[in-house]
Formats: C-alpha cells, structure tokens, sequence
C-alpha cells in the first residue's frame, strides 16, 4: 500500500514536471501584448496624440479612453518625457 502511494505520488511529481516543461512557456508568451510607444512632447496632449493615430472612421474620444486606460492616466495631463503606450 506503501509502494503504491509512493509510485502514485512519484507519477503526479513527474506529471507536473512535464507539464511546466512541455509548452506552458508558450502559452505565457502568447499573452503577452507589445504596443508601439511614443514619448510626449512639449505642447502634446491626449487630443493631439488621438488625433493623429486613430484609424479612419473611429471617434477620438474613443482613442483617448483606451489610450488612458492602457496607461493607467486619471487626468488628461501629460508631461514632456513622458512614455505613452499607444493601443
């Protein structure tokens, strides 16, 4: 009964092992998301930023939500240096 437990145990070991090294890497990495970034100038805002790369036919306030959503922003104030995720 031992020697059972101990061969059953033995075998979820090696499973889990398995597991991690057989492709769950791959799964991590296809969730990984890379967006172009833009570092603000003087004089930029969120507007002018939206303006610019908001596709054809969408709405800039749109492109603004997403854009302060993806970058954690509270407020619409933005500083010269700083790095912007576009989405």
């Amino acid at each position: 009964m031992i020697a059972l437990a101990a061969i059953m145990m033995m075998c979820l070991g090696l499973g889990a092992l398995f597991h991690g090294w057989a492709g769950d890497n791959e799964v991590q990495a296809a969730g990984i998301t890379i967006h172009e970034q833009i570092v603000v100038k003087p004089g930029d805002t969120l507007w002018s930023i939206s303006e610019q790369r908001v596709e054809k036919g969408e709405d800039v306030r749109i492109y603004i939500q997403k854009l302060k959503k993806l970058n954690s922003l509270t407020s619409s104030a933005l500083q010269a240096g700083q790095v912007l995720q576009l989405p």
